[in-house]
C-alpha cells in the first residue's frame, strides 16, 4: 500500500469498511473462488482492480492474506 495514490487507498479502505460492514456484500467487491475456501475482495479503481485474497475465521472473522 505504501506505493499507492492517497485515492486509491481511500478507495480500498472505503471497499473494506464495506465488507465489514454490510451483511449481504455485492459480487462486485467480494466473492468465493470456486474450488477453493478462499474468497477475494476486488477493487475497482481507474483502469485498475486491487485484489485481496482472504478466508474466514471462526465463520465472522476475515483474513486477508496479501493483496495484488
Amino acid at each position: 500500500m505504501d506505493s499507492l495514490s492517497e485515492k486509491t487507498i481511500v478507495k480500498i479502505v472505503a471497499v473494506l469498511k464495506l465488507v465489514e460492514n454490510m451483511e449481504v456484500i455485492p459480487v462486485k467487491f467480494f466473492k468465493k473462488l470456486s474450488g477453493t475456501k478462499l474468497y477475494e475482495i476486488r477493487v475497482e479503481w481507474q483502469s485498475n482492480i486491487y485484489r485481496f485474497p482472504c478466508f474466514f475465521h471462526k465463520n465472522d472473522v476475515i483474513i486477508l492474506t496479501h493483496g495484488f
